[in-house]
Order: structure tokens, then C-alpha cells, then sequence
């Protein structure tokens, strides 16, 4: 199939062949080019630049064209919230491709892109909320994020959060669960409650202490229930207790041997 035509016999200019829809007319030396029209130029009615970096009909394009003299176009700059690709894996950084070029949206909820010429769109991790830009905001707050390389990357947690970072895109801030805390300052392991200890529900806050007259020899405790009351005529001086023995008994009364 021909990619170029006159509209009649006897032209004698280079200038006279017109590109076939999803070309652009250029030239390299004395050679006349018929180009592919870029991903990102071609316009909706099928046709390419129509002669200059914009479509017929008021259609504008995505992102900032400059022309090599009378050769092919080469996308310069994309605007926030899209990526430029220009190469065949669909990045800015790999193998040249004059086809592949466009300025590629992120999606507003899901991807983010920090430097629009040289990052990709990133997947949004669940630590995040995104907007397709570089603007993002932490789900925990008070945890600290760094761009690197064109990926944030989640630096530290709030005490009583686990710093998950295992990949990339599922980053976050997770919340001790049940029976387990976590009191330092990076942490990436949640903590069995000690013996004498419980937490009956998944949160940043510290396991509690059994409460008086009562014991709980056992760590990870999930519930108030797993603290068990001292034996009868017996009690506590302090809470937290971890074991049976710290159940003094009463001033008439002595503990037997098991």
C-alpha cells in the first residue's frame, strides 16, 4: 500500500506528494519521508500534525512538539499527571522510537508520576492517595515518604505501625493486629503482647495491662478474658501481672503447696 500520492500527473516537486492518513510529510537531505504518526499526534479524523504540531478543528495535542529542520517531530515535554514515553518498552529511558511518542495520562486515583519527562506512571501503593500527579498524600499521617529514583518511598511509621515495604507498589503504614504492639520507633515486625499484657482490637495503640487481682500467664493475649483472676481470699499489689505467684493472699490465710 502507498503511503503517499499527488493529487494529479505531472508534478515536478517533492513538496507535491501528500502523506496517506497516519503520516506526516518530512525530509531527510534531498530524501522525502512520509513519517508514522506518533501515538500521542494523531489526531481523532485519522490525519497526523496537519503540517504543524496541532490538529483541524480546534483539537489540540497533549504535550510540547519541536521539529528537527524539516524532519520528524520529537515530543519535548508532557505536562503534570502524564509520563513521556518515546521508546519501545513504553518508557523515556529505553530504545528510541518516533512511533511510540505521547504524553501517556496516569489515572487520576490509582498512578502517580513525579517528573513527568523522565518517570513513569507508578502504581498508587495503598499508603498513598493519589491524583495522578506528583502530589500525594500519606493514608497515616505522620508517615514520611521520599522520592527516589521516581518512586516514593515510605521511610517511617508512627509508633504502633508496621513499615511494610516489601514492593514498590504496596507500600503502607500497617496497624499492629491483635495481641501484638509494636513501641519502637521503626518497625517492621509487630510484637506478641508480654505475658500479663492483651489487645483486643487492631490499632497503633500499645497492648494493656492486666488489670488487678488478675494474671495472664500467656504472651499474645487477645482479650480482657485471657487475664485471669487470682485465686479466692487472694489479690494483686500491682497490675500487669504475668504469673499466679504474684497473687498475695490475704493477711488470714496462707498459699498451700500444688
Amino acid at each position: 500500500d502507498r503511503i503517499s500520492f499527488t493529487t494529479g500527473p505531472g508534478k515536478s516537486r517533492p513538496e507535491s506528494c501528500i502523506c496517506t492518513r497516519g503520516y506526516y510529510f518530512g525530509r531527510e537531505d534531498i530524501d522525502v519521508i512520509c513519517y508514522k504518526c506518533p501515538t500521542g499526534a494523531l489526531c481523532s479524523d485519522g490525519t497526523c500534525f496537519s503540517g504543524t504540531p496541532a490538529c483541524e478543528q480546534d483539537e489540540s495535542l497533549v504535550g510540547d512538539w519541536e521539529r528537527l529542520g524539516r524532519s520528524m517531530y520529537l515530543l519535548v515535554n508532557c505536562p503534570e499527571g502524564h509520563s513521556l514515553v518515546n521508546s519501545t518498552d513504553g518508557t523515556s529511558s529505553g530504545e528510541f522510537s518516533q512511533e511510540a511518542q505521547q504524553c501517556r495520562p496516569c489515572h487520576p486515583t490509582r498512578e502517580y508520576v513525579i517528573t513527568p519527562n523522565t518517570d513513569s506512571c507508578q502504581k498508587c501503593p495503598p499508603g498513598l492517595v493519589c491524583d495522578g500527579t506528583a502530589s500525594v498524600e500519606p493514608v497515616v499521617t505522620a508517615s514520611t515518604w521520599e522520592p527516589v529514583a521516581g518512586v516514593y518511598k515510605l521511610k517511617t511509621c508512627p509508633t504502633g505501625y508496621r513499615l511494610y515495604n516489601l514492593t514498590d507498589d504496596q507500600q503502607e503504614c500497617q496497624p499492629c493486629g491483635l495481641g501484638e504492639h509494636c513501641t519502637r520507633d521503626v518497625c517492621f515486625q509487630c510484637l506478641a503482647c508480654p505475658a500479663g499484657m492483651y489487645k483486643d482490637a487492631i490499632g497503633p495503640h500499645a497492648c494493656r495491662k492486666c488489670p488487678l487481682d488478675t494474671y495472664g500467664p500467656q504472651p499474645g493475649a487477645t482479650a480482657l478474658a485471657n487475664c485471669l483472676a487470682c485465686p479466692q481470699f487472694s489479690s494483686t499489689l500491682t497490675d500487669g501481672n504475668a504469673r499466679s505467684e504474684l497473687c498475695v493472699c490475704d493477711d488470714d490465710r496462707y498459699r498451700g503447696l500444688p
